[in-house]
């Protein structure tokens, strides 16, 4: 094998990274320009070829070594903060795909949900309705041992926030369930309000005057209490405990303001009529 073949294989075996090709092209690069240019400024200098030579070969290797380094030093940091760039955009890139896939599916969940509650609302227990419309308007405190409770954080149509004894939680509405319980309500309020009208007619009107005025009204026909019971509709009656003479009126939860609400009126939540205030029409 000849000598030259012999240095190749060397060279090639050396190239072991792109810094060592640099410096070998950059060394290259300076021999030759020192060649070209600083020889011919050697012709004056007392010293002999092999002296000459052996400068030359100095100033190239030295000189290309260093520009061989402060390339690939500078190649490799630009590098380095390329890729540093690179993979802190595909991170940020890959957050916010992981966010909104997050979203979509939370949305997805809060869909289901909220269409759930639509189609079984109508077989939720009284106390259930009315514990979740309550919490429409605050956070309430309840027995975590009542089955309904239960049903309810099962369905994570509620949800607990503290811990206040033993069972007993407060709890807060799913917010994606406040809208629609809130809405549901003041239809069933005023469809209620509506049925109340149609079942007494004139006479309901006359029984929201009395709620209104009380006992600015001297004379009450009793026969508009006709059809009124204790235990259901908007206006309900009752006697008097201490079977005091006369019958008490008041209004059902949450009617009262949602008739002020409808009619910007205040009305009295109860009423006491004494016997003596009734009196037939002629």
């Amino acid at each position: 094998m000849s000598e030259t073949a012999g240095t190749i294989i060397k060279l090639l075996a050396a190239l072991t990274s792109p810094k060592a090709c640099v410096k070998y092209l950059t060394v290259a690069i300076a021999l030759y320009l020192s060649w070209l240019y600083v020889a011919p400024n050697l012709n004056d200098l007392k010293i002999n070829s092999e002296q000459k030579s052996l400068l030359l070969l100095l100033v190239g290797l030295g000189g290309g070594a260093l520009i061989g380094h402060f390339l690939s030093e500078t190649i490799s940091l630009i590098w380095d903060r390329f890729k540093i760039s690179r993979d802190k955009k595909n991170e940020e890139n890959k957050k916010e795909q992981d966010a909104m896939e997050s979203k979509k599916l939370k949305l997805e969940k809060e869909e289901a949900l909220l269409e759930q509650i639509k189609s079984m609302f109508q077989y939720f227990t009284s106390d259930q309705k009315k514990l979740l419309r309550e919490l429409t308007d605050k956070d309430q405190t309840v027995d975590t041992r009542s089955s309904e409770i239960v049903a309810l954080l099962n369905n994570e149509f509620i949800h607990n926030v503290i811990q206040v004894q033993h069972k007993a939680y407060v709890v807060a509405i799913n917010p994606v369930l406040k809208e629609f319980i809130k809405q549901h309500w003041q239809a069933e309020l005023e469809m209620r309000i509506n049925e109340f009208f149609e079942a007494h007619g004139e006479n309901a009107q006359r029984l929201l005057n009395v709620m209104q005025h009380g006992e600015s009204i001297s004379k009450i026909d009793p026969s508009i209490l006709e059809g009124l019971t204790s235990q259901t509709g908007i206006i309900r009656v009752g006697l008097d405990d201490e079977d005091v003479p006369g019958q008490w009126l008041w209004f059902d939860l949450h009617i009262r303001e949602k008739l002020t609400e409808m009619n910007a009126i205040e009305y009295a939540d109860e009423l006491f009529i004494e016997e003596a205030m009734f009196t037939k029409s002629a």
